[in-house]
């Protein structure tokens, strides 16, 4: 499905995270690329892309971001500061030249959202209900202060609510200069509950942001309303802190008819009212013509006023309504980011602190670290240079001490009992990477393989949680069923045929929901074929394991048909696909890859090589029997897109491999007699 692709700017802005935090709560198919020149900016990292450009007030800023949009073919740009509105209006047309769309008011408008006195004097011509504007010389020439103080002075082209203070006798106006505006404050009105809170904060000489109307009406290209939300405010130094939606219809009367009018002059795509309800009516002392710090919240609510603008903008229709059964609530949010995701951030990150420029070393936790696969990958996780801690996560920690050949004895490697997830043992903070082979078998019960999953889930939110940079799923071939013909490739749809391949499949989409809620992080989901190889706990429940077993005890093995083909990975090509997705960036990481032989081989080929293994020089060819059946289903992936993303394949033939199980096989025999 094509992706629409979205441009935000000032990505590093309240607006601008509002924006991309909105993008991220539609359901349309989008690419975002956020602009701005901070490397740590928070809504990059919610971004599919970050570009750093020169800051906004550069010269070359216009020229850097019309070059951007263009190599980007960004489709729709969606501004995230208002001091770049007015740039980017007198310019539209420039960047419509190259296919880019940007939602934005004309200069006329924009220019009464900036200049607080021009608002008030020109807008109030067509509808008293913006807030009277004062010359300093006229209340110098008032008779009685007390009939006109106390006022409220505020930076002529500034912005929300920054560098204001209130005016309570005619001294004070020796701290107003040319670049202030004088204002009526718009005292809540009496039967308001925070009226009689808010007299008494001016008359200690504080302006408390209270009781405070936020209408947002949202304009299509074609001068028709999209849609519109108003609600009551509490404000924090300027930042809405409760938001409480209105859904009466005659909040707005006194703003309707003051829409038209602003839709002729050139209003289009957001615009925002500030007002508080007074003795005599609505008075606005804000308008905005952009998104707001709340307008992600406004979507959590139903009212996606981003989703509506980028729908117009693609002549598709939308419809704009809210929940008003919800209210909103806001506090600092915190994020961590893994200083490799971003270049801009690693050099930034070393100049500071140059210890940094040690090369990367992870920590690591695995879970199902006594599996068959887990003590191999640890044994060789915890050789690895770049790896500075392994945590193996474990059921029984004092059976796996016992396993003499156990890596545990290896220094760098932490042993947990799972229970440590629970009372506080694990800092998932301190994580960088988990690596996931907890699992049930194919031959598990069904109440095994439902506690598996359970178990799945709750690592998966705890990465989700701890906002750990990656997670590896280990997935199975049993995801994509027996119905396709192999060589079976990363992008045929899952057909999973039994509970365990459908466990792996629930596994799948848990893990790929971690970049969902984190863009920053990554999951990983490694279907790897049948595992085998020599192990401290080698299972004999696998085809060459068994066969090698029986072979050994000169057994008979019986093959039925012998024509279809397994698919079948040394236990140390496994492990060395992992440390190869370890060793290349995150952010480089695909969402699944096929982990196999790339050479599948035939049942009855491997029956002989297993019995040549043993009795390279004695014919043995009585123990092998073998039944005619045409039923038996074939295995084997295509691993062509691991050997181009994380450069692996395997390396050991599967002669090296059998005679590595028989050492194994005849090594415990010998050890249980």
């Amino acid at each position: 499905m094509n992706k629409t692709r979205i441009g935000i700017t000032s990505i590093g802005s309240g607006v601008g995270q509002s924006i991309v935090d909105s993008c991220r709560l539609s359901g349309l198919p989008m690419h975002i690329t956020g602009y701005g020149n901070n490397p740590y900016a928070y809504g990059s990292f919610d971004c599919d892309d970050q570009k750093i450009l020169p800051g906004i007030y550069d010269k070359d800023y216009l020229l850097h971001l019309l070059e951007a949009c263009k190599k980007d073919n960004i489709e729709i740009l969606l501004p995230g500061l208002d001091d770049e509105l007015l740039l980017l209006s007198k310019n539209k047309k420039k960047f419509e030249k190259n296919g880019t769309t940007i939602p934005i008011s004309s200069e006329e408008i924009i220019n009464y959202c900036r200049d607080k006195e021009l608002m008030s004097k020109e807008l109030n011509k067509y509808e008293s209900i913006f807030v009277k504007c004062y010359e300093k010389q006229e209340i110098e020439r008032h008779s009685n202060e007390n009939t006109i103080l106390p006022l409220i002075a505020k930076p002529k082209s500034g912005c929300a609510s920054r560098g204001i203070f209130i005016i309570k006798s005619k001294e004070d106006l020796n701290k107003v200069t040319e670049s202030h505006v004088i204002q009526e404050i718009a005292i809540p009105e009496r039967s308001d509950n925070n009226h009689q809170a808010f007299v008494d904060a001016l008359n200690k000489n504080q302006l408390i942001q209270v009781s405070e109307f936020s209408f947002q009406i949202v304009i299509g290209k074609n001068g028709i309303e999209l849609g519109r939300f108003c609600s009551y405010n509490k404000l924090q130094n300027g930042i809405p802190i409760e938001i409480i939606p209105i859904s009466s219809p005659d909040i707005w009367n006194e703003i309707n008819p003051l829409i038209p009018t602003l839709i002729k002059k050139g209003l289009y795509g957001p615009i925002n009212f500030q007002g508080r309800m007074t003795d005599n009516g609505l008075k606005i002392f804000e308008l905005n013509a952009r998104f707001t710090g709340i307008t992600g919240l406004r979507a959590l609510m139903g009212f996606n006023e981003v989703e509506a603008i980028i729908l117009d903008s693609l002549n598709r229709k939308s419809h704009l309504s809210t929940n008003i059964q919800k209210i909103g609530i806001r506090q600092t949010s915190n994020r961590t980011i893994n200083i490799a995701f971003n270049k801009d951030v690693e050099i930034n990150t070393k100049k500071i602190d140059p210890n940094k420029e040690k090369k990367q070393q992870y920590r690591i936790l695995v879970t199902g670290a006594n599996s068959y696969l887990g003590l191999e990958l640890v044994r060789k996780l915890a050789t690895d240079r770049n790896i500075s801690e392994v945590v193996a996560l474990v059921r029984n920690p004092e059976r796996f001490r016992k396993i003499t050949e156990s890596p545990l004895h290896t220094p760098g490697i932490t042993l947990k009992d799972i229970s440590s997830l629970d009372n506080g043992q694990i800092n998932l903070s301190n994580v960088d990477i988990i690596c996931h082979l907890a699992s049930a078998r194919p031959g598990s019960s069904n109440q095994e393989i439902a506690a598996s999953l359970e178990f799945t889930q709750k690592i998966v939110n705890m990465a989700i949680k701890f906002q750990v940079s990656g997670f590896i799923n280990a997935s199975s071939q049993a995801i994509y069923g027996t119905n396709h013909i192999s060589l079976w490739t990363e992008d045929m749809p899952a057909s999973p045929e039994t509970p365990y391949a459908q466990s792996k499949w629930a596994s799948e989409l848990m893990t790929s929901s971690i970049s969902v809620h984190n863009k920053h992080a990554y999951g990983v989901s490694l279907r790897f074929s049948q595992i085998i190889g020599a192990s401290p706990v080698i299972r004999t429940t696998e085809a060459p394991h068994s066969m090698t077993a029986k072979f050994l005890q000169e057994s008979k093995v019986t093959i039925i048909d012998g024509q279809q083909t397994l698919d079948l990975l040394d236990i140390q090509d496994a492990v060395d696909s992992v440390i190869s997705l370890i060793k290349i960036p995150l952010k480089e990481w695909p969402k699944t890859l096929n982990i196999g032989s790339g050479n599948p081989i035939r049942v009855e080929n491997l029956a002989y090589k297993c019995l040549q293994t043993i009795y390279p020089s004695i014919d043995k060819g009585h123990l092998l029997e073998k039944v005619e059946n045409d039923k038996q289903k074939s295995f084997g992936m295509d691993i062509s897109k691991a050997e181009k993303s994380i450069k692996w394949k395997p390396s050991r033939p599967i002669e090296h491999t059998l005679q590595s199980i028989a050492a194994c096989i005849k090594k415990n025999i010998n050890h249980n007699l």
